[in-house]
């Protein structure tokens, strides 16, 4: 028996015209029906695959081929790209088809002379593997291979157990931890709906009382608009009525005629004022006069000054 990790890295040569095609970079194998399907070469856009028909020695240091025209693309080899796993996804999940996790495919073993698959471990983990072991499984009939998961039927599993030493109990341990997980989370999930309940309740509580609270404010509100409209409304009635009253009682003047003035007293200062401008103050004036007669001297009186 050949542990497919070993095929791995080893170099693929033509036995016809000694040219080698590169190294191995992954094994393809059905753990459904156990064939080793064939080996990819390269990495990446340089990746080609080989038919596991093809393969003429698998040994320790080398994988022969009768020539290069064996290798192809691996656009052109459906078989190989329906049943490899991408490395980079991580390992194969293993599962029962009650839904037990058993874990996942870490080894492979293949004959390759028969290029058939033996068997295959599966490891839950490294502690798992430490306190556990790893699980030999043989060949499961009824076996499904995805491209991600392999399901197991627990129908075959029990009947291979019943003859593989230790098995049973195993599946047995596995089976029971699985119940207890299961438990646990449907009782976490009963919890955390309760608790979704209790929260859309409050939720609700709080927004009814919200809305009454807001129901509240706008009542208050209208009543204070109309308060305040039955308080302004009359006052503005009046101002409004007693402008329309002084309009009416104001004359009118017909157009193109200037104001009559309802005080004509005022155009006597006016006139004086015009007087004393002319003629300056007619007190002032008659004064003078006196004054003047006074000085000017009469006629008997001329020669005596002579």
């Amino acid at each position: 028996m050949l542990d497919t990790a070993r095929i791995i890295g080893l170099q693929v040569i033509g036995i016809k015209d000694g040219k080698s095609i590169g190294t191995v970079s992954q094994v393809v194998c059905d753990l459904a029906s156990g064939a080793l399907k064939g080996l990819i070469v390269g990495v990446g856009a340089a990746e080609k695959g080989v038919l596991a028909e093809d393969l003429a020695v698998i040994g320790e240091d080398a994988v022969m081929i009768p020539s290069s025209d064996v290798v192809k693309h691996l656009s052109e080899m459906p078989e190989l790209l329906k049943f490899r796993h991408d490395p980079s996804q991580g390992l194969l999940t293993v599962v029962t088809d009650d839904g037990t996790r058993l874990g996942y495919v870490s080894r492979i073993w293949v004959d390759p002379v028969a290029r058939r698959v033996t068997r295959y471990e599966v490891t839950a983990g490294l502690l798992y593997t430490l306190t556990e072991g790893a699980l030999l499984l043989p060949i499961v009939p009824g076996s499904v291979h995805g491209e991600d998961i392999l399901i197991v039927p627990t129908e075959e599993l029990l009947t291979l157990a019943a003859h593989t030493p230790g098995l049973r109990a195993r599946l047995e341990r596995l089976h029971g931890r699985v119940q207890q997980k299961t438990s646990a989370a449907r009782e976490i999930a009963i919890k955390a709906a309760e608790r979704a309940r209790e929260q859309a309740a409050a939720a609700r509580e709080a927004a009814e009382k919200a809305a009454a609270k807001a129901k509240e404010a706008a009542e208050r509100l209208s009543k204070t608009v109309e308060s305040v409209r039955e308080r302004v409304g009359p006052t503005t009635q009046e101002q409004r009525e007693g402008g329309e009253q002084a309009e009416q009682a104001e004359p009118k003047t017909p157009a193109g005629e200037a104001p009559v003035n309802e005080a004509p007293e005022a155009e006597a200062p006016a006139e004086e004022s015009a007087q004393t401008q002319e003629g300056g103050c007619p007190q002032a004036h008659a004064q003078g006069e006196i004054e003047e007669a006074e000085v000017r001297p009469t006629e008997d009186q001329k020669p005596e000054m002579q």
